[in-house]
C-alpha cells in the first residue's frame, strides 16, 4: 500500500495480520518502480460528510500508464470527460464497501488473460493520452500563444 494520511496508522493497525506492506509517500525511482510492478491500482475512497476525495493524482497516473484500476464513486472518476470510454475498461465501484463486489472486481481483473489484460493497457493508455505531460505542456502552450494574439 503506497500513500500517506491520516488514516495510515489505523490502515497499519488493521493489516498487520495480512500480508501487507506499507510503503508511505514514494516518489522518484521508488515511485516508478511502485508503478511498474504493481498489477492492480485500488481506489476506494469514501466520502466523509462533506470531505470529498476529489480527482486523485494517483488514479490519473496509473491511467496513464494503462494499468487495470478499481476504483470508487468517490473518486470522482466519474468527472473525466473520457469517462464514457474509460468505464468499459476499467472496474468500477458503486459501493466500496460491497466486499463482494470489490472482492469479484479483483476476481474478474486476475482472471483476464495476457492478451486482454494487454488490449485493455492499451485501450486505457489511449484513452488517457491527453494527460501525458508532452500534450499537457503543448495543449497549454498553444492555449497561451492564442491569448497572447488576441490580447493585442
Amino acid at each position: 500500500m503506497a500513500g500517506d494520511g491520516e488514516d495510515r496508522d489505523a490502515l497499519i493497525a488493521i493489516g498487520r495480520s495480512a500480508d501487507i506492506e506499507f510503503t508511505g509517500f514514494l516518489q522518484g525511482a521508488d515511485k516508478k518502480e511502485f508503478f511498474e510492478h504493481t498489477k492492480i491500482f485500488v481506489f476506494t475512497s469514501v466520502a466523509a460528510g462533506s470531505d470529498v476525495e476529489g480527482l486523485p493524482v494517483s488514479l490519473l497516473e496509473a491511467l496513464c500508464l494503462g494499468k487495470m484500476v478499481i476504483a470508487s464513486r468517490d473518486t470522482n472518476i466519474e468527472m473525466l470527460p473520457e469517462w464514457d470510454l474509460l468505464k468499459e475498461q476499467i472496474c468500477f465501484l458503486e459501493d466500496p464497501s460491497d466486499i463482494a463486489a470489490f472482492e469479484q472486481a479483483i476476481r474478474n481483473i486476475l482472471g483476464y488473460d495476457r492478451d486482454i489484460l494487454q488490449a485493455r493497457s492499451n485501450a486505457i493508455k489511449a484513452i488517457m493520452s491527453r494527460y501525458r505531460w508532452d500534450k499537457l505542456i503543448r495543449e497549454y502552450l498553444g492555449v497561451n500563444r492564442n491569448l497572447d494574439q488576441t490580447a493585442v
